[in-house]
């Protein structure tokens, strides 16, 4: 998934996190971002950021 949070004002972004948190159980999910604030809103909801 590249940039979903593009059209998520700041109050959804979580709601959408929480919900990729609940697919997370029974799926592989990866989110590709070039923000850092987006890195860091899906780090405080558990993900695992791998960086090079």
């Amino acid at each position: 998934m590249g940039e979903v949070f593009v059209d998520f004002d700041d109050d959804r972004k979580p709601r959408v996190l929480e919900l990729l948190k609940e697919f997370s159980a029974t799926r592989q999910i990866v989110l590709l971002t070039c923000h850092r604030n987006t890195r860091d809103l899906c780090l405080t909801h558990g993900a695992l950021a791998i960086e090079w």
